[in-house]
């Protein structure tokens, strides 16, 4: 090979490795990074949880349906307090079996209103719904006061055709706050009103348990 050749060759290798580079480079630069999701104050967050959801902030932990789907939870804003907000949504989506949730919020309550005076006023999941069972007084929750109403009527929440659904609304008072389970099941589906109570039943509510570490 002549020095004028070789010289040729090392050019166009050094060449083909700058394109190669380049287009690696490129590449890498178009590649979006993986991030982990993270709670926003104020805003959902959708995610797979563990057996046991934990809210460090709110100080609740409990253990969800399982294998029922991880919704929505969010985070208390900062900036704006909210007199009531959700902590975090379930819902069954497993195939042959009808559609249920769960939904837990917490809010503000007066000092002297008990569970059950809350749930007396709390306003009907759905315009066309009624009370099917009036207010039961002297629950406990994690050792706590609670109250259980109950709601019913029509609604067609997955296009499957309306059916007649159950709601039922556990207030649970804690200090200044009422936190509030309201499990939502087809009223035909008495497995699904057992996952929502079990899910309740485990329910702590002790904020010092949960507090973040400093």
């Amino acid at each position: 090979m002549t020095q004028l050749t070789r010289r040729r060759v090392l050019a166009g290798t050094a060449a083909a490795a700058a394109l190669v580079a380049g287009g690696l480079g490129a590449l890498f630069a178009f590649t979006p990074k993986v991030r982990p999701p993270a709670a926003t104050p104020g805003r959902p967050l959708l995610q797979n949880d563990e057996e046991l959801f934990t809210d460090q902030q709110v100080g609740l932990q409990f253990a969800p349906p399982k294998f029922w789907s991880l919704q929505a939870r969010s985070l208390d804003s900062p900036q704006e307090h909210r007199s009531e907000r959700m902590v975090v949504k379930y819902k069954r989506l497993i195939p042959g079996l009808q559609v249920a949730w769960l939904k837990v919020s917490v809010g503000d309550a007066p000092g002297d209103k008990s569970p059950a005076e809350m749930l007396a006023s709390r306003k009907l999941p759905e315009p066309d719904w009624k009370v099917t069972k009036p207010v039961e007084d002297g629950l406990t929750v994690a050792g706590r006061p609670a109250a259980r109403v109950t709601f019913g009527g029509p609604l067609d929440p997955d296009h499957q055709g309306v059916r007649d659904f159950t709601n039922e609304v556990v207030a649970v008072r804690r200090g200044p706050q009422m936190f509030y389970f309201a499990g939502t099941y087809v009223t035909a589906d008495p497995k699904g009103q057992k996952r929502i109570r079990t899910a309740i039943d485990t329910a702590s509510l002790d904020p010092e348990r949960f507090a973040p570490a400093h």
